[in-house]
């Protein structure tokens, strides 16, 4: 029994451990030392926030800014005094539109993440504009949170899209709609007006008597005078109207909602006569007039493309009727334009297919009872139309400047056969009158 029992005593012995006294606090501080690296990393990244480019707001759960970096700052125009324990800028902005605040804090709550562009005003009165990220930070297990904000400045790059957007629908010379901009609001009004049930006049306007003026004076000028013509054109429409410059002296206006169909030609009316007023460019008083073609939706055409042709054809009437007047779009129109059409199409090829002709006509001396000149005029021999009559014709040419080429070959013709006839004569011919159209004898190549 004595063996066992100091068996079990020697075990006992061995199995338990020695007892290690309990270190103070202060010595296992001094048996873990804080962690240097961690140290020198939040050193680093509290270094590299103050650096950064881009501003970072730290704000609590009521959007209140708690900490903010130079850089935001910077960019909401303010300073770190006037930020921080305030209302962060941007969501004041956000706040605004009470739906997408609403929205924004809610994505916040679901996803912990939000992001959008703002615009305000600095504290200096300068616009601005950012890009603002939204990040949701959970701590204390979760019971508690804050939000990490980063905003970039976006103002240089909007003004920019603004610059771009501006160009691409707005005239660089008079500040209305270009083209583009225009059929885009016509196509918007007839969608408006097929559901209201209402009218839409278009107006067609051009300036009759600038081309006089540009060469004359100058496109400096000229462009002066447009600027001037667009101005008045628009104090003579409705607050809701469209006026629009298609290029060159040609405008248009959309008159939407026109409910007394007794307006339009009192509004065309008001047109012609601010335009009849002399223009004073540069000192010098010049003078134009306007014609102006109008149609009506849906009466006329049921679509822009179609209001904007009839437009187009009521114009050249006015012109046709001797301008400074306005004409509406009547369905003979269409035909008249057809024909018109079939014309120009004519004429492209008909000076090299020889489809042109000259006629002369003698001038005889009563005293004498001789020749003394003959006069040409021209015929057009088209296969389709036959022989074509110059009032029909020569007005498409000077349309389209295909005149001067045309007035070169007749004068051209017109003196050859003039040579001829002093080859073949004995005596001294008669010299050919030509009547020139438009401005085609002052091309240098008209020689005789």
């Amino acid at each position: 029994m004595a063996k066992i029992d100091d068996r079990k005593r020697q075990y006992s012995e061995r199995a338990a451990p020695k007892a290690v006294p309990l270190a103070s606090p202060r010595r296992r501080l001094a048996a873990k030392p804080p962690d240097a690296d961690f140290s020198n990393s939040i050193k680093l990244a509290s270094a590299v926030i103050r650096h950064l480019p881009a501003g970072i707001a730290v704000m609590d759960e009521k959007f209140v800014i708690t900490a903010v970096n130079p850089a935001y700052a910077r960019i909401a125009q303010s300073s770190d005094e006037k930020l921080v324990g305030h209302h962060a800028p941007f969501m004041s902005m956000l706040q605004r539109d009470k739906e997408a605040y609403r929205n924004a804090v809610k994505k916040l709550k679901s996803t912990g993440a939000w992001e959008g562009e703002l615009s305000g005003i600095g504290d200096e009165g300068l616009e601005y504009a950012h890009l603002v990220s939204i990040s949701r930070i959970d701590h204390d297990g979760g019971g508690s949170q804050c939000f990490g904000a980063l905003i970039s400045d976006v103002t240089i790059r909007r003004e920019a899209e603004e610059r771009v957007r501006y160009q691409a629908n707005f005239d660089a010379l008079t500040g209305l709609p270009n083209r583009s901009l225009f059929l885009d609001r016509l196509v918007q009004s007839i969608a408006t007006i097929k559901r209201v049930g209402s009218k839409l006049c278009l107006m067609f306007i051009d300036l009759d008597g600038f081309k006089l003026v540009n060469d004359t004076l100058g496109h400096d000028m000229g462009d002066e005078l447009l600027r001037e013509a667009a101005e008045r054109i628009n104090k003579c429409v409705r607050s809701g109207d469209t006026v629009a410059r298609l290029g060159g002296d040609e405008f248009t206006v959309i008159m939407p909602n026109v409910k007394n169909p007794r307006d339009i030609p009192v509004a065309a009316q008001r047109i012609l006569d601010a335009l009849s007023t002399p223009f004073n460019i540069g000192g010098t008083e010049s003078f134009v007039s306007g014609s102006i073609g109008i149609t009506v939706f849906p009466d006329d055409a049921p679509d822009a493309g179609g209001l904007l042709k009839n437009a187009d054809a009521a114009m050249y009437r006015a012109k046709d009727m001797g301008k400074a007047n306005y004409q509406f779009f009547t369905t003979d129109l269409n035909k008249e334009v057809a024909a018109r059409l079939r014309i120009k199409n004519g004429l492209v090829r008909a000076l090299e297919r020889g489809e042109f002709q000259l006629y002369y006509q003698p001038k005889l001396t009563l005293a004498s009872d001789r020749i003394e000149s003959v006069e040409a005029l021209m015929r057009w021999h088209n296969p389709e139309f036959g022989m074509v009559s110059p009032a029909r014709f020569i007005p498409v040419l000077e349309e389209t400047g295909m005149v001067v080429d045309v007035g070169a070959w007749a004068i051209q013709t017109a003196c050859e056969q003039h040579r001829q006839w002093l080859k073949t004569a004995c005596r001294r011919s008669a010299s050919p009158s030509i009547c020139r159209p438009g401005n085609c004898g002052k091309s240098p190549s008209f020689r005789c």
